[in-house]
C-alpha cells in the first residue's frame, strides 16, 4: 500500500515534569533502511528538545500569568495600603478629639469640684445663719411656753406651740443640710466614746413615744445583749437611730414599730427597725439612699421631707465602717438592718471626745444672747458673756471648756 511507509522510526517526547506529552514519529516510502543508527540518535535528541521547548513554553506561560496575579496583588495591596493609610489618619484624628475631649473632661471635673465646694461651703454657711435666728425663734417660744404666770390665752398657747413645734422640723432640716455639707466636704468626724448602747436606744425610743402615740402606734424596743457595752458616737449613733424611727412612724399608719439589737458576734452588733408601714416598691429599693430622693416626687405628696435622712444614715453608717441594708414590700412595711463593730476601729475619721467642762455661750445675735440669758436665768444658771470677743478673754484660767454660739 502506496500510504504506508517502507521505514519507519518513532520516539516518544517525555517532559522532566509533565511526563509523556506525545510522539514523534519519521517515515520513509522509499526504503526500508532508510534510518540507521545516527538517524535514531538525531531523532531522540530532537524529541529531548521538543520536550524541552514545550516544558519551557509552558513555563514561560505560568510565569506570564504569575505575573499577571502579583501585578493584580500588588495593585490591590497598594489599593489596602490606601486604605490603612485613610484609616490610620483617620484613628489619629479620632484620637486628637478624644484627647481633646478627655482633656475638657478633666476641666468639667475641676469645675464641678470647685463648684461642690462652692455649694458645700455655701450650705455650711447658710446652715450656720440660718441656725443661729432659728434658735432665737425656738428659745423665744419655748420661754413663753415655760412662763407659768403669762398672760396668753388657750389659742395664742396654741399658736406659740406651733411656731415651735415647726421650728424645730426647720431646724432639723437646717441641720440635715449642714450634715450632709460636711459629709460632701469630708469634714465629719466621728467623737468616739464609751456609752451603753441599750440605755441611749431606750432613751431615744421614749422621746419619739409621743409620735407614735398619736398616730396609735405600737412604739417597742428589743434588746438581746450579754456586754450593752459600745465605742462609738453616741450623737451620731442616736442621729441614725432617730432617722429610722421617726421616717418608720412617719410611714406607718397603723400597726406598730420596733427597734431591735443583738450581737451577731462578739465584735459586730445589728440595730433593726422594722415597721408595719406603706413599704417601699422593688423598683425604688435601689435609689433609697439617694441624696434628696423620696418615694413620693409630687408637690402635693402626703409625707413631708428634704428626701436626706437616709442619705445622711447610710453616710454616718460607713463611717462608722457599718453597713446598712432594706428590705420591704409594698404595703406590708420595711426593715432596716444596720451592722456595726462593737468598737469602732481607730483608723475611722474620728477625734476623741474632751473631758466634759463647764460650757460659756457667746454669740454676736443680740436676739440669740437674749434669750440665752433668759434661758439660762429660768435654769437658775449663770451668764457670763454675752458676747464672742470677751468669752475668748474670760477662759484663760476659767476652767471653761467650750463657747456655744
Amino acid at each position: 500500500m502506496e500510504d504506508v511507509p517502507a521505514a519507519m522510526y518513532s520516539v516518544t517526547i517525555e517532559s522532566v515534569q509533565a511526563g509523556r506529552l506525545g510522539v514523534l514519529a519519521i517515515g520513509n516510502w522509499q526504503n526500508p533502511n532508510a534510518f540507521d543508527e545516527e538517524d535514531q540518535k538525531l531523532l531522540v535528541a530532537v524529541g529531548e528538545q521538543a520536550a524541552i521547548a514545550i516544558d519551557n513554553a509552558r513555563m514561560i506561560k505560568a510565569l506570564e500569568e504569575q505575573e499577571t496575579r502579583l501585578e493584580f496583588q500588588n495593585q490591590m495591596l497598594a489599593q489596602q495600603n490606601q486604605e490603612l493609610e485613610s484609616q490610620r489618619q483617620q484613628v489619629l484624628r479620632q484620637n486628637e478629639e478624644l484627647e481633646s475631649q478627655r482633656q475638657q473632661v478633666l476641666r468639667q471635673n475641676v469645675q464641678l469640684l470647685e463648684a461642690a465646694r462652692l455649694k458645700s461651703q455655701f450650705l455650711a454657711t447658710m446652715s450656720h445663719e440660718l441656725r443661729t435666728p432659728m434658735n432665737a425663734v425656738i428659745g423665744f417660744s419655748q420661754l413663753l411656753l415655760r412662763q407659768r404666770q403669762s398672760s396668753l390665752i388657750p389659742q395664742q398657747v396654741d399658736m406659740v406651740q406651733r411656731i415651735l413645734n415647726n421650728g424645730k422640723n426647720l431646724l432639723t432640716l437646717i441641720n440635715e443640710i449642714l450634715d450632709l455639707s460636711k459629709i460632701e466636704a469630708g469634714r465629719l468626724e466621728l467623737k468616739l466614746e464609751k456609752f451603753n448602747l441599750v440605755k441611749l436606744l431606750r432613751a431615744t425610743v421614749e422621746e419619739l413615744r409621743s409620735l407614735a402615740e398619736e398616730k396609735h402606734l405600737e412604739l417597742n424596743i428589743k434588746a438581746d445583749l450579754q456586754n450593752p457595752n459600745v465605742s462609738n458616737d453616741s450623737v451620731r449613733l442616736r442621729q441614725i437611730v432617730v432617722n429610722l424611727l421617726s421616717n418608720a412612724i412617719k410611714f406607718t399608719e397603723s400597726g406598730k414599730v420596733q427597734v431591735e439589737v443583738k450581737e451577731i458576734s462578739e465584735e459586730q452588733l445589728a440595730i433593726i427597725v422594722k415597721d408595719t408601714g406603706i413599704g417601699i416598691a422593688q423598683e425604688d429599693l435601689e435609689h433609697i439612699f439617694e441624696e434628696f430622693r423620696q418615694i413620693d416626687q409630687t408637690t402635693t405628696r402626703k409625707y413631708s421631707g428634704t428626701g436626706l435622712g437616709l442619705a445622711i444614715t447610710e453616710s454616718l453608717v460607713k463611717l462608722m465602717q457599718g453597713t446598712i441594708t432594706v428590705e420591704s414590700q409594698l404595703g406590708v412595711g420595711s426593715t432596716f438592718r444596720i451592722e456595726l463593730p462593737r468598737q469602732v476601729p481607730a483608723d475611722a475619721p474620728c477625734k476623741c471626745s474632751p473631758s466634759a467642762k463647764p460650757s460659756n455661750n457667746a454669740t454676736t445675735s443680740p436676739s440669740t444672747a437674749s434669750c440665752s440669758h433668759q434661758l439660762n436665768h429660768c435654769n437658775g444658771l449663770k451668764v457670763s458673756a454675752q458676747n464672742g470677743s470677751v468669752s475668748s478673754e474670760s477662759l484663760q484660767g476659767s476652767g471653761i471648756g467650750k463657747i456655744l454660739y
